[in-house]
């Protein structure tokens, strides 16, 4: 109905949405409030990239371009993001690093 390309967008907004939530969050309650917005962000980016592997991958690699993506995105990213996060974090404190 609107594409996939539009879900994904969507999804990004979500993320950098709560990101700048997370640095102007004062109070840790409201941390909560903005968690909706995970589920909302993650299942419109892994969505819109699922959709997007089914039109242009042959359906024999299908399940193999699954994994990678789910290899990708749960090892390399969260290990890329680990450690990138912590250097900013350790350089430039909580609330500075959600703004960089």
């Amino acid at each position: 109905l609107i594409g996939h390309s539009h879900i994904y967008l969507v999804g990004l907004f979500c993320y950098a949405l709560r990101f700048v939530a997370y640095a102007a969050i004062r109070n840790p309650w409201w941390v909560l409030l903005t968690e909706f917005l995970q589920g909302l962000s993650f299942s419109s980016v892994w969505i819109s990239l699922t959709m997007n592997f089914a039109e242009v991958v042959p359906p024999d690699l299908l399940p193999t371009m699954q994994a990678l993506m789910q290899a990708i995105y749960w090892g390399l990213g969260s290990c890329c993001g680990f450690m990138s996060g912590g250097l900013l974090i350790s350089f430039y404190g909580s609330a500075a690093s959600f703004y960089a």
